[in-house]
């Protein structure tokens, strides 16, 4: 004891600071209440005094005591250490808004209402009321009271913290407040050392187990061609991304293809995708085939000792079919809009595959559209067949789809009725195909002597024009089938049926859990997630309900819904594909192989790069890349990190090699890059959540490193304002300002956000 004693003397003397922890959870701590207040302990430590949301009545308390025996301090200071936070911030004037105003302002500012006090036998020593922030930085939220003088030539001391109501108050008053770590310190000469955390709480960590085995560096992989289509085809065009082990092979030429009769298949590859060390991670197989009405089953072998593929795609880049054009105002607007027709086709083959994509330019103020058509250098007058609800219908001079539900055709008077998307020439040679026409409607064909053109935005009935915003912009997917011979109808509704449908492709179980290319992956598993996968089965049944009972098509909406309860008072708010839901269903489509998933997703994909993506501004250089926030109309407000996602343009673009989705999930990450690296942190958790999750999603597909060192910027900013006891990023509630908190669903993407970086980092700061 002695020899202890000493110690602790020489430790003083060369002015190493001492403690004493005063644990909340010992049994030395007595609870007293009066009024409302309630007091409980959680597994942390941290000691929560609530009051209820009723009204105050002065004299209401909560209280915590014990004695404290006082160690020989000599001329030290002696200092009582206590962490304190609340979550009352009080407010002066909150504004309620309604369709982008102010509605009304409210006060809730109950100032000398409420004090955390603590007391030193009885006396109370400090006091702070509980209204304003909490510190936003460790050191902040952690006081130091020197309490020297006040123990002079005392060996003990009952020492209290107390939350008491100093007065009534006429509206209700809510407030947690938090205690933690209350402990004395001597003996560290004139500044009291910082603070310091021990290990963490014990937890059980379990590394992620993988359904699935690795991937071999050398083998083969099943792979399922699933025609959603219907029919069958003799040939078809099919271009799908596969992901492969880090190791496997280092260029596409190192893969051969056998198809459903084990014979070799012609194939072309390019590698969209590429590990640390090089090799391929993400391969596109482009080959035609004949299709089946079902199912087939081909084999991919893979090594680098395999070969068999070419290293280039067999489709290329080809003339346009024909000329793009658009009737803008006010007059002269059209030179405001950029028309890019991109074509694919195959040697000897009738296939080509066009994307129109209309880019609005910066100016402020965006375009009036009246009409947006592409016409077509080789579709014969001045009639055609088109389909119609299933039927084979003769147009004289064309159709228009007024909206979802109504079709105009050869000028007759509109009439209940569904554009199919095909169009037929007269002499049977060459087919068109606008894939869903009467979803993004109003839309349609233009028949005249001197052929055809396909109207992409079609006048509307009542003379209105569709306002396009800065920087936004619309694509349309087309097929042109040049047939040597003449078609019928029968067979132009089956080249239409699989160009809306197309064919997917579906690994075989476990395959993308194994390369680890997307990370942990969770493989469909009905024994252990029973009522998840369940429940996930019924998803796009119910996506198409709720666009069917939204009216969710046309134009601009085709591809996102709304939010089934509003936004405040707002009769509608598009949700712009809150929170990434062409991510979680293209993650579905991979872990049950359903097309309908992967049909949903990629019109959401769509919807998002080209209309909610901002493309271009001039008043606003730094919006480039963001994504709107969500709004009454899709462009509305400007874009926030909080609401901007990458996952699922990459996802879509390494899937199935669409160069606009890997473009515009660049334009997208470039943008949450220049968000980390130039913000601080602030705000609620889903910030910094979104803004992490959309720079490691992007990390994840490009590998580019400045993404890593913009994450690692972000990752140092939530360590260092994440409360270090209670594990909240504290921030005013949106819709209560006068409060402050963490919010279970947004720290969940702050975790998904940190986890990402992690499995990149292994850092064990957030492990």
């Amino acid at each position: 004891m002695v020899l202890a004693w000493v110690g602790v003397l020489l430790t003083a003397m060369a002015g190493v600071a001492q403690q004493v922890d005063l644990k909340l959870a010992s049994e030395e701590w007595r609870t007293s209440t009066k009024g409302a207040f309630a007091v409980r302990l959680d597994r942390r430590g941290v000691l929560t005094m609530s009051h209820p949301n009723a009204p105050a009545v002065g004299g209401s308390c909560a209280t915590i005591t014990r004695v404290v025996d006082l160690p020989e301090i000599g001329r030290d200071a002696l200092v009582l250490r206590f962490y304190l936070t609340d979550d009352y911030c009080g407010n002066k004037e909150q504004a309620v808004y309604f369709r982008d105003a102010v509605k009304e302002r409210v006060s809730d500012w109950k100032e000398g209402g409420r004090y955390c006090e603590v007391l030193l036998d009885d006396v109370v020593v400090w006091s702070k009321d509980v209204i304003g922030r909490n510190g936003t930085s460790t050191g902040e939220r952690f006081y130091d009271l020197d309490i020297s003088e006040l123990v002079a030539k005392k060996t003990q001391v009952e020492v209290a913290f107390r939350v008491r109501d100093e007065a009534d108050t006429d509206g209700p008053f809510a407030t947690d407040v938090f205690w933690a770590r209350p402990e004395l310190l001597w003996g560290f000469g004139k500044t009291p050392p910082p603070v310091e955390f021990p290990p963490r709480l014990p937890f059980r960590r379990e590394k992620f187990r993988p359904t699935a085995p690795p991937a071999p560096a050398a083998g083969e992989v099943a792979l399922t061609v699933r025609n959603a289509g219907g029919v069958s085809l003799d040939a078809w065009p099919i271009r799908w991304g596969v992901p492969l082990p880090q190791g496997a092979i280092t260029h596409g030429g190192q893969v051969a293809l056998e198809g459903p009769d084990g014979r070799p298949t012609s194939l072309g590859t390019q590698p969209l995708a590429r590990w640390p060390d090089g090799s391929v991670k993400w391969l596109l197989l482009d080959f035609v085939a004949p299709l089946a009405a079902g199912d087939a089953q081909y084999g991919l072998r893979y090594g680098q000792d395999v070969s068999g593929a070419s290293k280039a795609t067999p489709s290329a880049a080809a003339a346009p079919p024909g000329r793009p054009s658009a009737i803008a105002h006010p007059e002269g607007a059209a030179k405001e809009l950029r028309l890019e027709v991109a074509d694919r086709t195959y040697p000897a083959s009738p296939f080509t595959f066009v994307r129109h994509t209309l880019e609005v330019s910066g100016q402020a103020g965006g375009v009036a559209l009246e009409e947006l058509s592409l016409a077509l250098d080789a579709f014969p007058g001045p009639s055609c067949t088109v389909g119609l609800d299933g039927r084979a219908v003769e147009a004289s001079t064309g159709l228009r789809q007024v909206d979802e539900a109504r079709v105009e055709v050869g000028g007759a008077a509109p009439t209940t009725g569904r554009w199919d998307g095909w169009a037929l020439s007269g002499d049977g040679r060459t087919l068109v195909c606008l894939r869903w026409p009467w979803q993004q409607s109003p839309c349609g064909l233009l028949m005249g002597e001197n052929g055809g053109s396909v109207l992409l935005l079609a006048p509307s009935l009542d003379g209105k024009l569709l306002a396009l915003a800065p920087g936004e912009a619309k694509s349309h997917e087309l097929l042109v089938y040049r047939a040597a011979e003449p078609l019928d109808s029968a067979r132009a509704a089956a080249l239409n049926a699989v160009f809306q449908r197309p064919p997917v492709v579906v690994f075989q179980p476990g395959w993308v859990a194994g390369t680890g290319v997307l990370g942990p992956f969770a493989e469909r598993d009905d024994r252990r997630f029973p009522e998840y996968e369940a429940a996930a089965a019924d998803l796009a049944q119910e996506i198409l309900a709720r666009r069917e009972s939204q009216k969710a098509y046309g134009f601009e909406h085709f591809g996102d819904l709304q939010f089934e309860w509003g936004f405040g008072e707002a009769l509608t708010y598009w949700q712009n594909t809150e929170y990434d839901y062409a991510h979680a269903l293209l993650w579905q489509f991979l872990r049950t192989g359903d097309p309908e998933l992967f049909y949903l997703a990629e019109q959401a994909v769509l919807h998002y790069r080209d209309v909610d993506l901002i493309h271009a501004s001039d008043a606003h250089p730094d919006w480039v890349g963001g994504a709107h926030h969500h709004s009454e109309t899709h462009t509305g407000h400007g874009p926030s990190i909080s609401h901007h996602w990458t996952e699922g343009l990459f996802d879509h673009g390494l899937l199935t090699g669409d160069t606009r989705s890997l473009d515009c999930g660049r334009l997208a990450a470039d943008y949450a890059a220049r968000v980390a690296l130039a913000s601080g942190y602030g705000g609620g958790e889903r910030e910094a959540g979104w803004n992490l999750i959309a720079l490691m999603g992007a990390y994840r597909a490009t590998g580019d490193a400045a993404l890593l060192d913009a994450a690692k910027k972000k990752v140092d900013e939530v360590l260092t304002y994440l409360d270090p006891v209670r594990g909240v990023s504290s921030a005013p509630i949106f819709e209560q300002t006068a409060y402050e908190g963490g919010t279970p669903f947004m720290a969940a993407i702050l975790m998904r956000g940190l986890t990402g970086y992690y499995e990149a980092t292994q850092d064990e700061r957030v492990g």
